[in-house]
């Protein structure tokens, strides 16, 4: 059974989604048959009934709740035009006034004019650090200091960090 049929009978996972009323269960249904259009369309009837498919979503009923990741192109400093070690910045809110001074100083393209640009006087709706942060990343997409990845990626990120008083065993 689709997940568009499964949505028409909200009897079928009512323990699942009991809060949702009869006119949220015809939301659901609509959304749900036009993603399975879009599955239908990216894979074919035929394409999506020799992989033993009858729905874009394995498991149905927790449709709802499955993240849909997509690729994307990532922005990244053009290294012919900007040193990238002069541009990028620790975290805004672990940059002092004093490291704030340094970023400004070390390029015109420091990611610091973006996340945690100066107020100056005079600040108003139209002209603020918010208005010139945009700017500013605008300009460096327009003149090719940010250009996006060529082909889009799924790009993973980690950190590693310490809990102060909680002793981990020696794992970051």
């Amino acid at each position: 059974m689709g997940f568009s049929a499964l949505a028409r009978k909200p009897s079928l996972s009512r323990r699942i989604l009991p809060q949702l009323s009869v006119h949220d269960w015809g939301r659901l249904a609509r959304k749900a048959e036009a993603a399975e259009a879009l599955w239908l369309e990216a894979f074919g009837a035929t394409g999506a009934r020799r992989r033993g498919l009858r729905s874009a979503c394995y498991n149905a009923e927790f449709f709802l709740f499955m993240a849909i990741l997509h690729p994307f192109r990532a922005l990244r400093y053009d290294p012919s035009r900007v040193q990238p070690q002069l541009a990028v910045t620790q975290p805004y809110d672990k940059i002092t006034p004093a490291m704030q001074e340094q970023y400004y100083a070390a390029s015109p393209y420091n990611l610091v004019r973006i996340i945690l640009g100066k107020a100056e006087a005079g600040d108003g709706e139209g002209s603020n650090v918010y208005t010139r942060a945009a700017q500013s990343f605008a300009d460096w997409r327009m003149t090719g200091v940010l250009k996006p990845d060529a082909e889009p990626c799924f790009y993973t990120y980690t950190q590693s960090f310490t809990v102060p008083g909680i002793d981990c065993g020696g794992a970051n």
